[in-house]
């Protein structure tokens, strides 16, 4: 599969549409695409993007994502992480009634980065648009994250190539962990209630007590 080469001046005019204009119920491959190229194309952001490169972390603690198990065996000799061009990908999402005597809600899918720094990781500039549900009922979690995840699974195999001033590069991102409150994470996991337990093995007995 061949990939896209996306100029720096198509990736500037996308960046700049406001996210109401995306109509669409998905936002395109291409969408997610020349937003994380966005990231790249700006010096201020490259520099940020080199932060797990530069930080200090101390053996046995955890202050971020990146003092985590699966990214450090993504940061050994030949990872996937040790690449300065590839990233890891936070995804959530999470309701909001648009109205308050509406019924609608609106849903967004996003992307954080983990490559850039936890203090502005979370900033709307650097977050990625991968989809958006509409509508009077909450959406079925399956519908709008599995397109989402066959994308995302696209960029990491393939990446995207861009132009950069020294030359032609591949980015390439990997999903690692989706955040979710109770309830969304209970509609992400065919649960009923937002309580079960989605670590145990063996199933509950009701009124027992310990």
């Amino acid at each position: 599969m061949s990939t896209a080469v996306y100029q720096p001046a198509e990736v500037l005019r996308f960046h700049t549409t406001p996210y109401s204009h995306l109509k669409n119920i998905l936002a395109t491959y291409s969408q997610v695409c020349t937003h994380i190229i966005y990231l790249h194309i700006s010096t201020e952001k490259w520099e940020q993007l080199q932060y797990p490169f530069s930080r200090n972390s101390s053996p046995g603690s955890i202050h971020d994502i990146q003092d985590g198990k699966l990214y450090r065996e993504l940061q050994k000799p030949d990872g996937f992480l040790t690449v300065p061009e590839n990233t890891g990908l936070i995804l959530c999402t999470d309701g909001v009634q648009l109205f308050k005597s509406s019924n609608q809600s609106f849903w967004p899918v996003l992307l954080a980065v983990t490559s850039l720094p936890p203090g502005i990781r979370m900033n709307a500039e650097n977050l990625i648009l991968a989809g958006v549900w509409q509508g009077p009922v909450k959406p079925p979690m399956k519908i709008i994250l599995d397109p989402v995840i066959e994308k995302l699974q696209q960029l990491e195999v393939h990446g995207v190539t861009f132009q950069s001033p020294t030359g032609p590069k591949v980015v390439r991102a990997k999903l690692l962990v989706a955040v979710f409150d109770l309830p969304a994470k209970a509609m992400a996991t065919n649960f009923v209630q937002y309580n079960s337990c989605t670590y145990c093995f063996d199933k509950g007995v009701h009124g027992i007590h310990f």
